[in-house]
């Protein structure tokens, strides 16, 4: 009986950047969970307060930290302020409930059900913390994933401006070969000769550059330099073929400069 091909584990493992989404989406998630929790926020913050910092997180968090505009940072400080003082509440009341655990011997040898229910007082407490602790752990796991991942997206940004920079140079440089070199040379109207002469050379050289056939170019400068009134049909064939590699060069230049900017 033939069997499926299983699938490699190379294959089925997820991708980098779905890895870092989903670590950042479960860190969110436990800030947002944490702000949700109001047994275990300091009762001084209004509920209203921890509702918009929960609306504001996913914001804020998307940013690494030295690309957060003064809002995104405020909402940042103000979510680790919050835990801050929701943890030291905490640690708070279990050292209140230390404390009277300390003090109640009497209340202890008087009824031995009130010590138990001080016992589960501090265990909830102490699980409480524990639990803002983690939350807090998370949250600071998936802000550091959002910030290594924003930084990946901005630097692939940067290279992909640099290469559509460089592509666009290239456009506009063979534009000028062709208006401020080849153009110019077919209508003439150099004020002399040694001016008409060097345009020449230049274009040769711009040619050669840009991948233009050695025995094109080796006709290419007596054509240019006649008079336009003297030129025959050899001569335009040369024009023609001049006038086409560039017009190739220009489209190949303008595809790559599209693709680049897509």
């Amino acid at each position: 009986r033939n069997m499926a091909p299983k699938r490699s584990a190379a294959a089925a493992a997820p991708s980098p950047a779905k890895a870092a989404r989903h670590a950042r989406s479960e860190g969110l998630e436990g800030v947002l969970a944490a702000l949700g929790a109001e047994a275990l926020m300091p009762p001084v913050v209004p509920t209203r307060v921890l509702g918009m910092l929960a609306a504001g997180a996913p914001h804020a968090l998307a940013a690494p930290a030295e690309a957060r505009h003064p809002m995104q940072a405020a909402v940042v400080d103000q979510i680790q302020s919050v835990f801050a003082e929701a943890a030291t509440m905490l640690e708070s009341r279990v050292a209140e409930a230390q404390a009277a655990a300390d003090g109640s011997a009497e209340e202890v040898e008087a009824g031995a059900g009130k010590v138990e229910a001080i016992a589960a007082e501090i265990l909830a407490t102490e699980a409480a913390i524990e639990q803002q602790r983690a939350a807090t752990a998370e949250a600071e796991t998936a802000l550091k994933a959002v910030e290594k991942e924003s930084a990946a997206a901005e630097s692939s940004l940067k290279a992909g401006a640099k290469e559509q920079r460089r592509r666009q140079k290239d456009t506009d440089d063979v534009k000028a070969v062709k208006e401020a070199g080849l153009e110019a040379l077919v209508a003439g109207g150099f004020s002399s000769t040694k001016e008409a002469e060097k345009a020449c050379a230049k274009l040769t050289k711009d040619m050669t550059r840009l991948g233009a056939e050695p025995s094109l170019l080796a006709s290419a400068s007596a054509v240019l330099l006649k008079p336009a009134e003297e030129r025959q049909g050899f001569d335009a064939v040369v024009i023609g073929s001049l006038r086409a590699h560039l017009a190739e060069r220009l489209a190949a230049s303008e595809a790559a400069l599209a693709a680049s900017a897509a």
